[in-house]
Parts: structure tokens; sequence; C-alpha cells
């Protein structure tokens, strides 16, 4: 198991930038900073780095209870405890052999999870059977 997690988050005016690895980042943004955001940063950014827009790339998920990290120690091989994985960390990893990117958004605790979409079918078939014990809610955001 993983017990230390090198990569964080940073969100300002619906605009978040996760570390995901040496010099990797996934930026996302939310509300009216949504439209058009890949060409702002790509502006903004310039030559410095490349952009490249994965909006529909990715299935994202918000999870959230108080057995959640019991849910996901299941199948995620990262060290959920609160003194160990805390607010705006990142991790990317495997959830039951499929590979998805895990932050903690706040101590209540919610985290978000994201993987990509053609692995989509067989992350929510783990993730449900691994949810079923404790029973859960599916909502629409």
């Amino acid at each position: 198991m993983w017990s230390r997690v090198e990569h964080r988050r940073a969100s300002k005016n619906g605009v978040t930038f996760a570390g995901t690895g040496q010099g990797q980042w996934i930026a996302s943004a939310e509300g009216a900073e949504a439209a058009g955001f890949a060409a702002k940063l790509r502006a903004r950014i310039g030559p410095f780095a490349a952009v490249t827009d994965q909006s529909d790339a990715r299935l994202v998920l918000r999870l959230g209870g108080p057995r959640v990290r019991e849910v996901l120690a299941k199948g995620i091989p990262v060290d959920l405890h609160a003194r160990v994985f805390k607010p705006d960390d990142v991790a990317t990893t495997l959830a039951a052999y499929v590979g998805v990117q895990i932050d903690m958004l706040d101590d209540a605790p919610t985290y978000q999870l994201a993987t990509p979409r053609s692995t989509a079918a067989s992350f929510w078939s783990w993730l449900s059977a691994s949810a079923a014990e404790f029973g859960y809610d599916v909502v629409a955001r």
C-alpha cells in the first residue's frame, strides 16, 4: 500500500489544477470558466506547455459518505487514512485493474475519481460491487 502522496490540487474561481505526475497536470473548469477553457489555457500558457482538450475523455464521479474509505480500500492500493491522504491530495493509481485519478476534495470525506470513458463500465461494475454491502445512492449533479 502506498503511504505517501506526492501530488496536490489547487482550485480557485472554478478552475482546478491537479498534479498527476512529474510536470503533468490535469486542469479543469466549472461554471462560467468552462466555456472555451482549453483555448483560454493554451493562450495563457503559450509555448511553455502542451494543452490537450480531454473534455469527453473521462468519467468523473464524486463519492462521499461515512463508509467511502472502506469502499475505495477494496480496490485502490492507496492509504486513504485521514492522517495520510488529506484534502487536495491527488493520486493516480489503479482501481481493480482500471486506471484512476483520485482527488480528496474535503475532509467529509469527499473524493473525486476520474477514469477513461473506455473503462467506465468496468470501473462502475467494481465500484457498485464494492459499495453494495454498505448501500449507496447515485445522485446526478
